[in-house]
């Protein structure tokens, strides 16, 4: 990377600490070693001498709406089946974990 060089980088935040039958539960299905807090996330930029300048939450970019959120899909034949199964349980521990998981969008520059 080149000086000055930024990085944007969207991350699974930990609001809290997990119990170890979460965190294993967590980890398993995403496939992450860690689950870091926002300070471990920058030290973790700061080892590899990016300095963390900027950090946007949810709040910073979403409304308020009275509707349910939702998204639209338009299935094909082509989609594996468990396609839909990951979806499903992305969205299961996504509301389990709601208070104790977050994420947020690092911008960090090259030092």
């Amino acid at each position: 990377m080149k000086p000055n060089g930024i990085v944007i980088a969207i991350e699974m935040i930990r609001n809290e600490l997990l119990s170890k039958e979460d965190f294993e539960e967590v980890s398993t299905f995403y496939g992450f070693p860690s689950i870091f807090s926002i300070e471990e996330w920058k030290d973790q930029f700061a080892k590899h001498n990016l300095m963390t300048y900027k950090i946007l939450s949810e709040k910073d970019f979403t409304f308020p709406s009275l509707e349910e959120p939702t998204t639209e899909f338009h299935f094909n034949d082509q989609i594996p089946e468990n396609t839909f199964d990951i979806l499903s349980m992305h969205e299961q521990i996504t509301l389990k974990y709601q208070d104790k998981l977050s994420y947020r969008i690092f911008f960090s520059r090259k030092k």
